[in-house]
């Protein structure tokens, strides 16, 4: 995913560079004319019925960048993708080169024409800490996914997320696991922030590494408590124009996309669905798109 910023550094920074990676990390949704229509449950794992369907499935919210030693899977969360016919998650990770995406890389340009020779040093010995990677590879991929490495190498710890775990375990168990979107879409969306914006983002990133840590360790405390309304709040706080398009093309467009794939599979068989948690709430929410459609959509609360 990251994933992919927030309220305190909101104030600090700018208002484009606190929006993406929250929503990046978390994958997250856009503005809410109405917030009473938000479910106040806390809990990151939802139940699927109703509608005619015949068996159950679920929705698992994830975090795209964690610490290693910080991630823990219930044993709620592990009882219900064991029990599932399908696992489905956003991308096919195993399938999915970030250094080898032609979405990722810059068009007609390099990364150091971009953001200048000073930062794109400063750029490298950051990500040196976190994975190898040699100028060719750096100069050719654009600024907001550098980013992404930048805020993993921030922590200074052996990254993993949420879905690349439940992948593992659903692939050791040898349950079928298929996506819910391509990677084409997947990189659509990100490619909605113009380049100059990615760079500045990139910049403040390189700039405030303190403030970025602080802020990626609350969000990560936030989700390890299964405080998902406050990390919605935080990650779509907004009020420029350029943040409203970049969170609708980011969360609403592809969670109303995901809607038609997610109705196919569901009424087919059981399936456990993991995504990132921020397209959980929310008017435009898969929540809220699936109850929208009949079904019942209920909270599964489990020892954290």
């Amino acid at each position: 995913m990251f994933f992919i910023l927030w309220v305190f550094l909101y104030n600090k920074i700018s208002k484009v560079f606190k929006i993406l990676f929250v929503l990046y990390a978390l994958a997250t949704k856009p503005l809410l004319a109405n917030t009473d229509s938000l479910p106040v449950s806390n809990t990151m794992l939802w139940e699927i019925s109703g509608n005619g369907l015949s068996s159950k499935s679920y929705l698992f919210g994830t975090i795209h960048s964690i610490c290693l030693p910080s991630l823990r899977i219930a044993k709620t969360v592990k009882e219900k993708l064991l029990a599932s016919d399908e696992a489905v998650f956003e991308i096919n990770t195993i399938k999915y080169d970030t250094l080898a995406a032609k979405a990722n890389f810059m068009p007609g340009s390099t990364l150091k024409e971009l953001i200048g020779s000073r930062y794109f040093e400063k750029v490298k010995k950051i990500i040196s800490r976190y994975k190898p990677i040699s100028d060719d590879s750096l100069n050719r991929l654009k600024p907001f996914i550098v980013s992404i490495y930048i805020a993993n190498a921030a922590l200074q710890c052996r990254i993993t997320s949420y879905d690349a775990v439940l992948l593992q375990i659903a692939r050791s168990e040898k349950i079928p696991v298929s996506n819910i979107e391509s990677i084409d879409e997947h990189n659509r969306a990100v490619n909605e922030l113009p380049l100059k914006r990615q760079a500045e983002l990139l910049k403040g990133r390189v700039d405030n590494l303190n403030l970025i840590v602080q802020s990626m360790t609350e969000d990560i405390s936030m989700y390890l408590n299964n405080n998902l309304m406050q990390l919605y709040q935080k990650s779509t706080h907004s009020d420029s124009e350029d943040e409203v398009a970049f969170k609708t093309a980011l969360l609403d467009t592809r969670s109303r996309q995901w809607l038609s794939v997610i109705e196919e599979k569901i009424k087919r068989h059981a399936c456990f669905f993991a995504f990132g948690c921020s397209h959980l709430p929310g008017n435009a929410g898969i929540i809220n798109l699936l109850r929208a459609k009949g079904y019942i959509v209920t909270p599964v609360y489990y020892p954290i």
